[in-house]
């Protein structure tokens, strides 16, 4: 026996040892794989009870409404109770049609509103105008009005909101696609029961929550979830909806419900701000106008939206985008409308409202009665007390009184007492919302704290496991598996029991118990092994740190902003991870490991920065973000430029992973083929997919239609998922390690070897021949690259086969950031081997921490909208459960995905292929990544429910603990049988090559402790058992690698320590057998033996399969061989029988006699015969052959086709004249007539083509030229006919698009005339004729002619018939003139076109548009053909569209005039001093968003005596202007337009391109503004002379003056707008004064009508408030303050906004003119007047009349008295009646006024003669009026511009 062979039964042990190992290592992976599944069970259960604590869902109640039950009294005259008339109200309507668009927001439906910022329509504006048109056009038929839908804005839960009227709960979202029916009170099943036949068309949602329901026979329900798919449920009802509204099925429903689903797909897949929108929302526009059409006057229409959708499509939150929704009503009979006309008018947003109280407060009673009913059912059902409903209670009969209050005061409510009702049974609905709201929103707290509890038990289980443990975990984890399940079992049993108490939730005491006892059975099995356990604290720089930084993120969770901002704290946390290990590389002793961190390290840092610039927003990050991830914020769609990123993935990353593999030699095998070949083909198609759905996206590939490119996208994804998942897998479990072995030549003889001595079979060195001294053979030695990395690369295949998987399930911009996420993850594999890291929590946290960076990467968000729901139907035609739900979980959470099944590579990598205790670090790795969630889940959990109250609950806080529980549980899960079970395959593909490592010694303690025998021994003898677990714990796990007796066979010495003697290995050879072994060895010698042996035998066992397995090889390449080799002679074999066949002598000598046979006849008289049947089967053969060409479309060569048909003309003509012909030549013939006509209609359909080849078009018409016999000029004049009229067709359509296509059709004919004539065409004409069409190469070439055969017996006419062409030259002179009048008939039709369009539109802007696109497509023709005809043409084009422009501009300008009419300007009146009163605005309600810009305004127009008719004017007048400033804008954008950009060539290639440039861009922008200029003058100077008309027909003069100003400011306005001085017209400057004259007239006269009205106090003259020497006054007399109040509240209540300095001078001149008038005509205030001291006269306080003056104040009269009884007091009077002058006087001075002062001063010196007084006592009068007018100016501010 060679040495080195062990005998049979050694190798039959080693055989059967390595079957022991192997089940060992498989059963121990099993029950790892199976304890982390015991774990997630935990958390499963903990979250359960969290969740069924905190999401409760509200109580259903059974009741129901009954039709002879209102729930309340009905006051009106109406007798309830009757379905046919209406239950609780007269019914309107016989039938309903509801038509429900899914996310149909209100801002679809009403016409765009410019904002500043946002200035031009979206795509989603101004595309469903018939709902607004409607509503303003016929309010009596219709209306339109937002509605705010309830969040959570899912369509389930809203149709639940609508069909039930109760609120959803945050719960009922996760059912959305998985609806269950309603079990409560609800509209569908109340018309059911009253007999209504519904008929539901449209989404299945309505299915699953109303069965049974529904017209089986009528109803269609279509899936709903597949939002690719815009159009088939869209086209499905209407295909199924409309024949319903015939009249012959009018008795088959009575209410038809319609849910249309495009509107929501194409706002999911593309976004509202897309094309796809706007067709969609226009098809919807004509589906409602059908409707219209259709209805009968007893059908009411129903519109509305079920919620909204938000900037990207997507809906679920409560942002107002996604909660504003619409709802229209119309019906043929007029039973819509309202007294109050502002409620009329559709609001323009949604943050208005329009109320007609009449209605509502019947509605509000009615709807707040059934309501009540509701709570009182639900406070019974939930037993609640009575304090819980005393605000309702209070509020119910407040609102019950004001209604019996007010219908007892009257029959029919006003306006106010119509909205006190309705507002106080608001008040009632509005406190009830709040109190359910509370009660729906209540917590279990027992129920959380219990799954609080669970959650924190599993936290403990698992902290312990990955850091508390210090030795193999795989050891120790069946004892822990043990214990838990037990446990579980055991406390499920226990909460069971507890769960039958009445008071207690069995489920909820199951799961507890199960939890609780689980996680505390876990813990107590860990007490037997409480020696090798250790506290769970960091005990390194990065365990601090990965500890730290996983404590701070659940810390600050707690903070909105933080959760809120969570992507860039992450993105800081691993840039401060990338800088650490940076540092800490560039630390290392070794230069390889400096380099080889540093460099990763650096790598990890720039793959995060760049992964960092794909964002997604959340909407609470607006405006400090920008999202990139899609094309905008405003779409769901990729950008263009995005699908480069794909075809990146696929050059870079296979080339990546390549190199990583390359770096330890591992790119080799079986890793070749995957990741260069299978896993770049993966990824090349999906590259492919995702072009073809950005072409499916934007309508690139026009040709293919979207079902087709659709079934391709499919296709092309489902290939990808099994290349990843079925080969991927495949691969990766039959692979084996990524090694190469070299074989190396045997070396020299080596001298013998030293003894063995004990000392050696310690070491890890092979050992080849252990068992004698003898010399060492020569041996060949084996090199095996990759050795290093052997489990690393193999692990790694796995992520490699998901991250394809995961690829395609991303857009664009996520798989970017994905493909780098998995480079991190190298470049961190690597740098934790160069830190010597691989054990430490750095690497699962990192992972752990990248998991949760790339999912915000991926363009998702903590927010139900930013689920991307289109990733299911990426390899789906439509919903298939579980696979699309799948999809959509591998999208969403695709990176924690990959970073979790990555986690096992940590452990593996670069480590030894026997390294001892692997499977105990890779799972120690996987527990650190999982706790790393768990702690996250733990905080999220803890702090949602300690912030339960908060205001951000359901809008951060709660969406972020489900994310982390949704994490959770899938990590935990994904770890457990992706990671863990692919760790089985990995590792045991490496251990089959290089054996497999015997069980640890810690089974020895498992069975021991787990056993039933060995507990008992435990229990009895703890003495012996405890220290020897003790001591084989605190081992290396290294030094017990042996096989361990059965619990039975315990040794009684396990505590004795061994001697020295007692270690020394014996002589193998001296061993019988393995029991000899054990009776006289210790174990550790045992062990030392077994170890030395196995390596021996191992390294043997390599070199002899690496040996075996080439010979192999290279046997199975010659057995190959070989059979390829005797197949090729088999096929050589038949082939040589078949010739012999065919060669016989007897087939040869046949084949001769026919032949001569043939040439006898030829030269007889049977070749007549024999050429008539020939020529009759050609002709056949032709016709054939040109059907075959025109059924293949021409057959690709129409003059092949033609060929033919000449031919088949040819022979049937040939066969006529030749004799009596058969029947079928005749046929033969008319067949031959009607290819004839196929072809020359194939020819038009050809020439019509744009796009199409122009070798293949000449030769069409050199067809058309063949079979017609036409010349070039007819195939020219042809040619231009079919495109002239192929033009006219698309001109009759008259739209912007169709004349864009003529001038397209236009510039193509000019193009290819020139191309193909004459030189092009007439070439390939002239080689028709060259040869006989039977010697052409192409009729030789058909095979249904059969001329090799029939060729020879043709008559000789049509063997020699050469085509006559009429190929005459047509010189180029000749084409340009064709071309030129062509021109002018297509110039004709273009421009009738443009001004049939332009005679349609009634957008400026559209128009404007047009003209750039038009003109720019017109001038490229220009720039081609350069003659005075198309300048001529041009120049007409742009006439039309400046007559078009200008038309606008006029009608724009005359809108000013329109603005008056209405205006009322007869009758008026002074606003009234209560009107004006600032407290009446108490009564109104007012928006405060604007910061009561309302409010504010409304003060001025009262302060100002405005009312309602002055400021409808002002704001019409404001509209204009606002119109016309539009419209200048329009003008001025003409000026800017750039018109080098669009074209091809520069205006200075053209003869007048200077003057048509000049024309475009400045000449029609000026002749518009002089006409907009002109039209504006004339509209102001008619606006002038309405209002001249006004004022001489008597109208109001106030009112008058007011619209002059208004008038007369915008003139100014438009005047500076316009650059020009804007001069007063002649009508307004004569105008302003007149008015200004009536209104002073107006004034004055009041003010002295009141003025000299009688009074009865005595008027006396105050002496004793004189002053000076002599005594003078120097105040007015009482009697002139009276007269000038009464001046200043006349004013006023005209309005203070009249008074202008012009009104005022106005005012005083009259005065001035009056003011003589007044003096000379005395008071008939009667008495006399005397002096007074200090307010009592000399006499007595008795005045003359006989009346005591109580209050002591006097008056005093402007006039003397002529009866003054002494000259002294006639003295007085006088003085003071001078004073009292010279003050109105002062008053009354008009600066640059002339006066006549002759009347004045003759008063004055008359009064002064009178008063005896003096010039310096004049003076002084003089002086002190005027003083006291400064002194009192303010007194009188309406008179005061001029006063001082």
């Amino acid at each position: 026996m060679e040495d080195g062979e062990p005998n049979g039964d050694a190798g039959e042990e080693l055989k059967a040892q390595n079957q022991r190992a192997s089940v060992q290592f498989k059963a121990q992976h099993a029950l790892v794989v199976a304890f982390f599944l015991l774990l997630f069970v935990f958390h499963a259960l903990g979250i359960y009870l969290f969740c069924s604590g905190f999401l409760l869902s509200r109580l259903v109640l059974q009741d129901r409404s009954q039709c002879d039950l209102p729930p309340i009294e009905v006051q009106h005259e109406y007798t309830v109770g009757s379905i046919g008339s209406g239950c609780w109200h007269p019914k309107s309507f016989d039938k309903a049609i509801v038509i429900l668009v899914d996310a149909l927001r209100y801002d679809f439906t009403v016409p765009f509103q410019p904002r500043p910022g946002d200035e031009q329509p979206r795509h989603f504006h101004n595309a469903l105008p018939v709902l607004y048109e409607t509503a303003v056009d016929k309010p009596s038929n219709a209306f339109l009005r937002p509605f705010i839908a309830d969040p959570p804005t899912t369509t389930l839960q809203r149709l639940k909101g609508l069909t039930t009227g109760t609120l959803p709960t945050f719960i009922d979202a996760g059912s959305n696609f998985a609806g269950t029916a309603i079990d409560e009170d609800n509209l569908v099943e109340q018309l059911y029961k009253a007999g209504k036949k519904v008929v539901h068309i449209g989404d299945d949602t309505w299915h699953s929550l109303f069965p049974g329901y529904f017209e089986p026979n009528l109803t269609k329900p279509f899936d709903s979830f597949n939002v690719w798919d815009l159009h088939t449920v869209d086209n499905g009802v209407n295909e199924h909806l409309f024949p319903l509204l015939e009249s012959d099925m009018q008795g088959r429903w009575d209410v038809i419900i319609g849910h249309y689903l495009g509107v929501d797909h194409a706002g999911h897949r593309y976004g509202p701000n897309h094309p796809a929108m706007h067709e969609k929302l226009k098809q919807m526009d004509d589906i409602l106008r059908r409707m219209i059409d259709k209805l009968d006057d007893s059908t009411l229409l129903v519109v509305m939206g079920d919620h909204g959708m938000d900037v990207k499509g997507d809906h679920g939150g409560e942002s107002d985008d996604e909660v504003e929704a619409a709802l229209w009503m119309y019906s043929k009979r007029p039973v819509f409308g309202s007294r109050d006309a502002d409620s009329v008018r559709p609001p323009l947003t949604a943050k208005e409202r329009a109320t007609d109280f009449d209605d509502l407060a019947k509605v509000s009673r009615l709807t707040s009665a059934q309501v009540h009913r509701y709570q009182g059912q639900y406070a019974k059902a939930r037993k609640l007390d009575e304090s819980a409903t005393s605000s309702t209670s209070l509020l119910w009969q407040e609102a019950n009184k004001v209604y019996n209050i007010v219908k007892i005061a009257t029959r029919k409510p006003s306006k106010s007492e119509a909205s006190r009702i309705a507002n106080a049974f608001n008040a009632y609905q509005t406190e009830h919302l709040r109190i359910c709201r509370g009660l729906w929103a209540r917590f279990d707290l027992v129920s959380m704290s219990m799954g609080i509890a669970a959650l924190i038990g599993t936290f403990v289980v698992m902290a312990i496991y990955a850091h508390g443990i210090g030795a193999d975990r795989a050891t120790i984890t069946p004892l822990l598996l043990g214990w838990g399940a037990a446990g579980t079992v055991a406390g499920a049993v226990i909460g069971a029991a507890v769960g039958f108490l009445p008071s207690l939730s069995l489920i909820q005491t199951s799961a507890f118990g199960a939890a609780i006892g689980g996680t505390s059975a876990t813990l107590v099995g860990l007490w037997p092994a409480r020696k090798i356990l250790k506290m769970p604290v960091p005990r390194t720089f990065w365990g601090g740190l990965c500890f730290l930084v996983t404590l701070l993120l659940c810390v600050g969770f707690a903070s909105n902003s933080f959760t809120i901002w969570e992507d860039e704290q992450l993105l800081f946390i691993l840039t401060t991870f990338g800088v650490l290990m940076l540092g800490s590389s560039l630390g290392q002793a070794s230069r390889e490991d400096r380099v080889l961190g540093a460099a990763n390290s650096v790598s990890f840092l720039v793959a995060t920065r760049l992964s960092s610039l794909s964002r997604l927003c959340r909407e609470e990050q607006m405006p400090n973000c920008r999202s990139t991830y899609y094309a905008s914020a405003t779409s769901s769609t990729s950008a263009s430029w995005q699908l480069i990123i794909p075809v990146l993935v696929f050059a870079v990353l296979p080339s990546a992973i390549a190199f990583f593999f390359g770096r330890t030699r591992n790119y080799e095998g079986i890793g070749v083929v995957w990741v260069g070949y299978a896993m770049r083909v993966g990824l090349a198609l999906v590259a492919l997919f995702w072009v073809l759905d950005a072409a499916d996206d934007n309508g690139w590939i026009p040709s293919v239609s979207e079902p087709n490119l659709k079934t391709s996208r499919v296709l092309i994804a489902q290939i990808v998922l099994a290349l990843a998942f079925a080969g991927g897998y495949a691969i990766f479990v039959l692979a084996s390690p990524l090694l190469n072995v070299q074989h190396e030549a045997a070396a020299q003889a080596v001298e013998p070897t030293s003894p063995v001595s004990p000392e050696a079979f310690q070491t890890d060195e092979p050992i080849f021949t252990p068992l004698n001294n003898a010399p060492e053979k020569p041996k060949p030695k084996l090199i095996i690259f990759g050795y290093a990395n052997t489990h690393g690369t193999r692990y790694l295949l796995l992520p490699s086969l998901w991250i394809l998987a995961l690829l395609l399930l991303q857009k664009p911009m996520g798989q970017g950031t994905l493909a780098l996420c998995l480079l991190s993850l190298l470049n961190i594999l690597e740098t934790l081997d160069a830190l010597d890291q691989r054990h430490s929590p750095l690497g699962p946290t990192l992972f752990a921490l990248m998991g949760s960076y790339y999912y915000f990467k991926t363009g998702h968000q903590a927010a139900l909208a930013t689920i991307q729901w289109e990733s299911a139907f990426i390899p789906l035609q439509t919903i298939a459960y579980p696979w699309s739900p799948l999809f959509v979980i591998l999208n969403t959470f695709g990176a924690q995905i990959l970073c979790a099944i990555a986690v096992p590579a940590i452990s593996v990598w670069k480590v030894p292929p026997k390294q001892p205790g692997l499977l105990g670090r890779v799972a120690g790795a996987m527990a650190t990544h999982v706790l790393f969630y768990a702690a996250i889940a733990l905080a999220t959990v803890v702090e949602a429910a300690w912030l339960r109250r908060h205001l951000m609950l359901y809008r951060v806080f709660m969406p972020r603990m489900l994310l982390a529980i949704i994490v959770l549980l899938l990590v935990e899960f994904v770890g457990a049988v992706v990671a863990l079970v692919g760790v089985r395959w990995s590792v045991g593909s490496v251990y089959e090559v290089f054996g497999w490592p015997a069980a640890s010694s810690y089974c020895y303690m498992y069975f021991l402790l787990f056993n039933v025998p060995g507990v008992l021994l435990t229990l009895l003898s703890p003495d012996i058992v405890a220290p020897k677990a003790h001591e084989l714990l605190a081992q290396p796990p290294t030094s017990h690698l042996i096989s361990l007796p059965t619990p039975w066979q315990i040794p009684t010495d396990l505590a004795t320590p061994l001697t020295a003697a007692q270690m020394a290995l014996p002589d193998p050879r001296s061993l019988a057998s393995w029991e000899e072994a054990f009776q006289h060895h210790p174990l550790p010698v045992i062990h030392n033996l077994s170890h030395q042996l196995r390596h021996h035998l191992d390294a043997n066992r390599a070199q002899l399969r690496s040996l075996v397995g080439a010979s192999y090889r290279d046997l199975l390449g010659t057995a190959e061989r070989i059979v390829e080799m005797d197949v090729q002679i088999r096929a050589v074999e038949v082939e040589l029988g078949v010739i012999g066949r065919r060669c016989d002598g007897r087939v040869v000598e046949k084949v001769g006699a026919n032949l001569k046979g043939m040439r006898l006849g030829v030269e007889g008289r049977e070749r007549g015969v024999w050429g008539g049947m020939a020529g009759t089967r050609v002709l056949e053969g032709c016709l054939r052959a040109a059907g075959r060409g025109m059924r293949r479309g021409g057959g690709g060569d129409a003059l092949g086709v033609g060929k033919m048909v000449v031919l088949g003309r040819v022979l049937c003509k040939s066969l006529v004249e030749g004799g009596e012909a058969p029947a079928v030549v005749h046929e033969f013939g008319r067949r031959l007539a009607g290819l004839r006509r196929k072809l020359l209609g194939f020819v038009e359909r050809s020439i019509r083509e744009l796009a199409g080849d122009k070798t293949v078009l000449v030769r069409t018409l050199c067809a058309y030229a063949l079979v017609t016999s036409s010349s070039a000029k007819d195939v020219l004049r042809h040619f231009l006919q079919v495109r002239a009229e192929q033009i006219e067709t698309r001109a009759e359509t008259a739209t912007e698009s169709g004349i864009l296509q003529v001038l397209e059709i236009y510039k193509d004919t000019l193009g290819d005339a020139r191309t193909l004539f004459p030189r092009m065409f007439a070439e390939s004409l002239s080689r028709l004729g060259k040869a006989p069409l039977l010697q052409d190469a192409q009729v030789r070439a058909l095979t249904e002619p059969n001329l090799d055969v029939y060729g020879v017996w043709i008559a000789p006419d049509v063997q020699s018939f050469t085509p006559w062409v009429r190929h005459e030259a047509l010189p180029a002179s000749e084409v340009n003139e064709g071309l030129a009048a062509w021109s002018k008939h297509v110039q004709g039709c273009v421009l009738g076109a443009v001004t049939a369009y332009l005679a349609s539109e009634t957008d400026v802007h559209a128009v404007l548009s047009a003209r750039k696109k038009i003109v720019s497509r017109y001038l490229a023709l220009l720039g081609g053909a350069n003659d005075a005809g198309q300048s001529r043409a041009t120049k007409a084009l742009r006439s039309a569209f400046l007559e078009r422009l200008s038309t606008f501009a006029v009608d724009c300008a005359h809108g000013g005039r329109a603005a008056l009419d209405g205006a009322v300007v007869s009758g008026g009146k002074a606003v009234a001093e209560q009107d004006r009163d600032m407290w009446q605005l108490a009564s109104r309600d007012f928006d405060n968003s604007h910061g009561a810009l309302q409010l504010r305004q409304a003060v001025l127009q009262r302060r100002h005596g405005r009312d309602g008719a002055t400021q409808a004017v002002c704001g019409r007048l404001d509209a204009w202007v606002e119109k016309w400033n539009a419209f200048w804008e329009v003008i001025r954008r003409m000026r800017s337009t750039k018109w080098d950009d669009d074209l091809d060539f520069e205006f200075d290639d053209l003869d007048d391109g200077d003057s048509l440039l000049d024309a475009l861009v400045k000449e029609d922008p000026e002749e518009l503004r002089a006409t907009l200029r002109q039209a504006t003058t004339n509209t102001i100077r008619g606006m002038y002379e309405y209002l001249q008309k006004a004022f001489d027909a008597g109208g109001d003069a106030a009112m008058l003056v007011r619209l002059l100003r208004e008038v007369h400011r915008r003139q100014r306005i438009l005047a500076e707008r316009t650059g020009t001085t804007g001069s007063d017209s002649e009508i307004s400057r004569t105008l302003f004064p007149a008015l200004h004259r009536k209104l002073a007239e107006d004034i004055v006269g009041r003010t002295l009508k009141e003025h000299d009205r009688p009074q009865k106090k005595q008027l006396v003259v105050p002496v004793s408030l004189w002053d000076g020497s002599p005594l003078l006054p120097v105040q007015p007399s009482p009697a002139t303050f009276r007269l000038l109040t009464l001046l200043q509240r006349t004013m006023a209540e005209m309005g203070s906004d009249l008074w202008t300095s012009d009104a005022v001078d106005a005012l005083k001149a009259l005065l001035e003119e009056k003011l003589p008038k007044i003096i000379a005509n005395p008071s008939s205030e009667g008495g006399e007047m005397e002096p007074t001291t200090n307010g009592h006269g000399h006499g007595s306080d008795v005045r003359a009349d006989g009346d005591q003056d109580d209050s002591g104040l006097v008056e005093t009269s402007r006039v003397v008295n002529s009866e003054a009884k002494d000259s002294v007091m006639a003295r007085k009077q006088h003085t003071q009646f001078l004073f009292d002058v010279l003050y109105l006087q002062r008053i009354l001075r008009r600066p640059q006024a002339t006066y006549s002062a002759e009347g004045s001063s003759q008063w004055v010196a008359e009064l002064a003669e009178t008063a005896e007084l003096d010039t310096v006592s004049v003076e002084r009068l003089t002086k002190s009026a005027s003083d006291y007018w400064k002194r009192t100016y303010l007194l009188f501010a309406l008179l005061a511009p001029h006063a001082v």
